[in-house]
């Protein structure tokens, strides 16, 4: 009996585990995990920067028109005029060669996205409100767009297409859409100047950011893309 009490006693003693303020744990223990963990999340995060970028704008491959591939990163947008027939959705655009941002921003918002042409000169980019029809004819109205039509910049915007100049030679467009101030500024990164300012307080509904390739045989880049800011 003795011997058996004795052993239970042993028995309880080895599994008495003691509350988590009573453990001790060496402090250099933890100094080396939190040392060892965070550079596994530095190297990892290192690592993906070569495989992932931040964009603030990704492309809605279902809302593209018919005339338009989408590329598999939904960064890039190329004009292709013989295409098979695609599904048709009720969110897609029939109005314009384009395609609609993946998320609508409001109206109060800042949004900035960069948009790399090449020698394209036939395209599109800027916002379209949200309650534009995606259907039917083109709509006159609820558009900030940048408009380029063979070296030749127009503006559309409410119920008018106004034409403001000859396009100085451009790479890469950063559009700059500030709700705080109602302001949509169009700038060309290589330069740093502004192609286009307009106000926006006629805007009052969220806003999809939007390009378009239109078709072009003198241009040697087909696509235009959604890049880093800088």
């Amino acid at each position: 009996m003795e011997q058996f009490v004795e052993g239970r006693r042993l028995y309880g003693i080895s599994r008495y585990f003691p509350p988590a303020a009573e453990r001790l744990v060496p402090a250099d223990l933890l100094l080396n995990e939190a040392h060892y963990l965070g550079n596994l999340r530095y190297r990892v995060w290192m690592d993906m920067r070569h495989t992932v970028d931040f964009c603030p704008v990704v492309l809605d491959p279902n809302t593209a028109a018919p005339c338009v591939k989408i590329s598999c990163d939904l960064r890039a947008v190329t004009y292709e005029f013989q295409r098979s027939p695609p599904v048709p959705l009720p969110q897609r655009i029939e109005w314009a060669p384009g395609v609609l941002g993946s998320q609508a921003f409001s109206p109060h918002d800042t949004v900035q996205f960069s948009v790399a042409v090449g020698d394209h000169d036939n395209f599109e980019i800027g916002f379209v409100s949200a309650k534009v029809s995606r259907k039917g004819p083109r709509p006159n109205s609820d558009q900030l767009l940048l408009l380029s039509r063979r070296g030749s910049t127009f503006q559309w915007n409410g119920d008018e297409r106004s034409l403001f100049g000859p396009l100085e030679k451009v790479d890469r467009i950063t559009v700059l859409y500030n709700g705080a101030i109602k302001m949509l500024t169009f700038t060309n990164v290589t330069s740093g100047s502004v192609l286009h300012a307009t106000n926006t307080d006629d805007m009052t509904d969220h806003l999809f950011p939007f390009l378009a390739p239109g078709a072009s045989l003198r241009s040697e880049v087909r696509e235009i893309r959604l890049v880093d800011n800088v």
